[in-house]
């Protein structure tokens, strides 16, 4: 039989793959139905509290990921539009902030010359 091709994969690596995917799934539905026996000999408050240390570790991991994806989406986007703002050419919040400060530097200044004239 020839060995036939579709989109650079032969017959014989999908046979393969299907053996595999099945021998997996054998062990898959194995290890389920070991658990499930052993979930059902267990008392039923042993397996609450089982299910409740699980479903708090879930909870602890997925909430240290949050943590983890907000501080990068945070970093990418604070990089994102400091190259946003050097592209466009607009003054950052430090300079802004420095700019007003020395305005506020001027504006004594020009009320002390004033005085000093009127005086």
């Amino acid at each position: 039989m020839a060995d036939s091709r579709v989109a650079g994969v032969s017959l014989n690596d999908v046979r393969a793959s299907m053996k595999r995917a099945q021998t997996e799934g054998r062990k898959l539905v194995t290890r389920l139905r070991k658990d499930a026996t052993s979930m059902v000999n267990r008392p039923p408050l042993d397996v609450l509290s089982d299910a409740r240390k699980r479903a708090g570790k879930a909870f602890e991991e997925l909430d240290v990921q949050q943590r983890r994806l907000r501080t990068f989406v945070a970093g990418r986007v604070t990089g994102l539009a400091s190259q946003v703002v050097t592209r466009v050419g607009l003054a950052s919040a430090h300079d802004v902030a420095d700019l007003k400060r020395r305005l506020g530097e001027l504006e004594r200044r020009l009320e002390r010359v004033t005085k000093h004239q009127a005086a």
